[in-house]
């Protein structure tokens, strides 16, 4: 009898064995599952990596935007038949440039005073009463002619430099 109890016992174990162990298709799945547990957890950790990451600093390239359009101005403040006494600004292009100093007799391009990235010959500036540029102080000037404004010196708001086409440098 001892021996049909092992023998049964034996059957036994070895079903609940069988049971236990998946089959090859649940194996699959379970394969497929885990991977792709895995993936996403990587995946996960990567986003997470991003979302703290601070940025780059930028280094210092000379891009479009870092250079500056400018011309130097020669405010001349003293009557004509005088010494001359001058005051230097540089006027970006496309923006109004304060002008601080009284009396102002006339204003010229300063030679040599054009920032590199400019051609010369295409910059026309004006000058204005008012810091609102809106009440015209002076006629256009350019590197060639100078803008002559008063000969017992008035009071200046703003410069407006900027450019001008082939076509309209021409009328100089």
């Amino acid at each position: 009898m001892r021996g049909a109890v092992n023998t049964a016992t034996c059957v036994q174990e070895r079903s609940s064995r069988a049971k236990a162990q998946p089959s090859s298709s649940q194996q699959q799945r379970l394969g497929v599952f885990t991977t792709r547990m895995y993936a996403l957890a990587i995946l996960a950790a990567f986003a997470a990596t991003l979302a703290v990451a601070s940025p780059l600093p930028q280094t210092s390239s000379s891009s479009a935007d870092d250079i500056r359009y400018s011309v130097d101005l020669k405010i001349i403040t003293s009557a004509p038949g005088q010494p001359e006494e001058y005051t230097v600004i540089s006027a970006e292009l496309n923006h109004l440039a304060a002008v601080s100093v009284y009396p102002v007799y006339r204003i010229e391009f300063v030679p040599g005073g054009v920032n590199e990235n400019v051609d010369d010959t295409k910059v026309e500036c004006r000058a204005y009463k008012d810091s609102s540029a809106q009440e015209p102080g002076s006629a256009p000037f350019n590197y060639k002619s100078a803008a002559y404004i008063s000969t017992t010196g008035v009071s200046e708001g703003e410069i407006l430099c900027y450019r001008v086409t082939d076509g309209e440098a021409a009328k100089f």
